[in-house]
């Protein structure tokens, strides 16, 4: 049989390698966990200087694209601009020959006017004159219906016979 003092003394050095393996196992599991903690913030900085990275990137590429659609934005307004402003100076030079060209129209619709006005003044008879002609033509007609004061009409032609 074992003795009491052997029995403590196997409970002693039974409980001293418990307490040992478990600091041991302590010592470990910090350690453990300072290297896990340590992976985890390395891996955390890194991951963050990548997404700033990325997030640069992307800003970057964001600024060239706007300012790649203002320059183009830019040059369309000018060329619209330009064919706006070249319309209009067509668009003016169309009215302002339309204008010129009505006007040469209605001088010349003017003169003429003016001229058969004149044509008309110097061909027309005058009242008395045609009252002479109706009354030579009535006195024919009744001699017989001869053509003789045809005959006797004045020089002039009749022209216009006002109402």
């Amino acid at each position: 049989m074992i003795s009491p003092a052997q029995l403590r003394t196997a409970q002693q050095t039974l409980g001293d390698r418990i307490e040992k393996q478990s600091t041991d196992q302590a010592v470990q599991l910090r350690t453990a966990q300072k290297e896990l903690s340590d992976r985890i913030d390395k891996q955390s900085l890194e991951q963050s200087i990548q997404l700033r990275g990325a997030q640069k990137e992307l800003s970057d590429r964001l600024d060239k694209q706007a300012a790649d659609f203002l320059t183009q934005l830019r040059a369309i307004q000018k060329e619209l601009s330009e064919r706006v402003d070249k319309l209009s100076a067509d668009s003016s030079e169309r009215v302002r020959n339309l204008q010129a060209e009505t006007r040469q129209r209605d001088d010349t619709l003017r003169q003429e006017l003016v001229s058969l006005a004149a044509s008309l003044d110097d061909k027309k008879t005058s009242r008395h004159d045609l009252g002479q002609m109706l009354m030579e033509l009535g006195s024919g007609c009744a001699v017989k219906g001869t053509a003789r004061p045809l005959a006797l009409r004045s020089q002039r032609q009749v022209m216009f016979l006002p109402r």
